[in-house]
């Protein structure tokens, strides 16, 4: 079984992160789990990578994040790589608005609103 965490980030440019949150925690207990992070201005062949880890992965885990009205500029090629591919997604969602909302209830995913580390834990121990 192969898994990558795909994190994602809508936001002004000085509100992005160069890490994300759950890096050491993946690190410390998933070390075979691969990390990919991008951002709205990502520029189109960074989040091509990003794609083909969707499309060759068993299991993803999709964190993302949004500012209210920020566009997801090149995101979206992504997101619909998974809508495609129709994979075993987790989504961990933080601070996204209405319209990124409709375009992730069109993923065939687990959704979660309980704590990040627990639903990783529960989301890789199945299958």
């Amino acid at each position: 079984m192969s898994a990558v965490y795909i994190y994602f980030q809508a936001k002004p440019h000085q509100k992005i992160e160069f890490k994300s949150p759950l890096k050491d925690f993946l690190v410390e207990k998933y070390p075979k789990v691969i990390q990919f992070d991008a951002d709205q201005s990502s520029d189109s062949f960074h989040v091509q990578i990003g794609i083909k880890l969707i499309e060759e992965s068993d299991k993803v885990i999709l964190h993302i994040e949004q500012e209210e009205k920020t566009a997801l500029g090149s995101l979206i090629k992504a997101l619909e790589a998974l809508r495609k591919k129709k994979k075993e997604v987790l989504i961990l969602e933080s601070q996204i608005d209405t319209k990124l909302a409709k375009i992730l209830k069109l993923l065939n995913a687990k959704h979660s609103n309980e704590d990040h580390r627990l639903a990783i834990k529960g989301f890789l121990k199945q299958g």
